[in-house]
């Protein structure tokens, strides 16, 4: 009864997770939190968004699960947000802003695939002489973090063919897509939160493992002395057996 009551406890107070964020992307967060044993609720904001609520015990660990999943996204602006009416420009002006602008765009692109946490794409676009004969060729380059498992090796073909049919004048050698994996990747188990829940104790992606081998050693000990108690319970009615049958 004490453990429940301090569980309710826990869980009652709650604590805003993450705020001004889509539905859309409110309702992932929820969904992976639930898949790993995390309560929580969304409630409506302002101007159409969202509000992700945690309880306060589970806000650490819900920051490193949403963390390792790349959650929340990156917020990119688009061309309209780039382009302003109102603003003073000049053609160096708006040449840095197209630039800007065709980067976020290929970006949010990018990072909507299955399983990338992270993307960015730096584009050169060289301001050639009309009047000389060389030619300085655009380039530009993509960094993508994925999450572990995820195949995006397989998909950087793709993803060059989407970065050289969005800019002039590219070419697809001008390209690089460099891939990386994510290297903390946080899968906690449901009952590892639930224990933490009811113990009060901290379990995070880097202590799971020592969970396990926590929980384990405890049964190791249970199952030792019920069966030493077993034992000696045998041989005390065993002995005083041999006792009544000597009298």
């Amino acid at each position: 009864m004490v453990c429940a009551i301090a569980a309710l406890t826990l869980t009652a107070c709650k604590e805003s997770l993450y705020t001004n964020l889509s539905e859309r992307e409110v309702n992932e967060i929820i969904a992976i939190l639930q898949s790993r044993g995390i309560d929580c609720v969304k409630t409506p904001g302002v101007e159409t968004k969202w509000s992700v609520e945690v309880a306060s015990a589970d806000f650490s660990i819900a920051v490193d699960i949403l963390k390792s999943y790349g959650y929340p996204h990156r917020e990119y602006d688009s061309i309209g947000d780039v382009f302003k009416s109102g603003m003073l420009s000049s053609p160096v002006v708006e040449r840095i802003r197209f630039i800007y602008a065709v980067s976020q765009e290929l970006e949010a692109t990018i990072a909507s695939m299955d399983g990338v946490m992270v993307a960015r794409v730096h584009v050169v676009l060289p301001q050639n002489n009309p009047l000389s004969d060389k030619i300085i060729p655009s380039s530009a380059s993509v960094f993508v973090k994925h999450a572990p498992g995820a195949r995006i090796q397989n998909a950087i073909p793709k993803i060059k063919e989407l970065v050289v049919n969005s800019i002039e004048g590219l070419i697809y050698e001008n390209v690089t897509v460099v891939v990386t994996e994510s290297d903390n990747p946080l899968f906690t188990a449901p009952q590892a939160l639930q224990f933490k829940r009811i113990l009060g104790v901290k379990v995070s992606a880097d202590t799971v493992f020592d969970f396990y081998i926590v929980v384990g050693g405890l049964g190791f000990l249970v199952v030792l002395v019920v069966v030493g108690t077993a034992v000696y319970y045998y041989l005390h009615m065993r002995k005083k057996k041999e006792a009544d049958k000597a009298s």
